[in-house]
């Protein structure tokens, strides 16, 4: 099912910011190390669209002043640093432990709603490929 046409496998379109770019414009984290941020009901295929963008974005113009000041860091490991993900059932949760690691993947289990499954122990059985100590945080250490 196609919730929006304008999206697709690689993110969302250069004209359209998803909430985490929203959020992060002016870049709390350098203001804020100890915060974090977790993202629910938007599932994992916008992450590595992001994860792109912001890597150009921050290898062309890195040197420059975000509105919130220089960033910190490389944009990406700010990301990987703050920003916690819950990916739907259908999201390729092993490639997303690879991009953004293990500690920023949660599971929900919030059925009906997108992210959740009627069985929601059967999520394990989508984390195949990822190790068991890394699967054993996303089903619980992570929240």
């Amino acid at each position: 099912m196609k919730l929006r046409a304008s999206i697709n496998e690689r993110g969302p379109p250069r004209n359209e910011r998803t909430p985490v770019q929203q959020r992060a414009r002016p870049c709390p984290f350098g203001r804020f190390p100890g915060v974090s941020v977790a993202t629910v009901e938007l599932g994992a295929s916008w992450v590595p669209g992001l994860v792109e963008h912001l890597d150009k974005a921050f290898r062309s113009a890195g040197h420059r002043s975000t509105l919130g000041g220089p960033l910190s860091d490389h944009p990406v490991a700010l990301l990987r640093r703050h920003v916690h993900v819950c990916p739907f059932p259908e999201d390729d949760i092993a490639g997303l432990v690879e991009l953004i690691g293990p500690e920023r993947v949660v599971f929900g289990s919030d059925w009906p709603h997108p992210e959740g499954l009627a069985d929601p122990l059967s999520f394990s059985d989508l984390l195949g490929g990822v190790a068991d100590a890394d699967r054993a945080a996303i089903l619980r250490g992570n929240a």
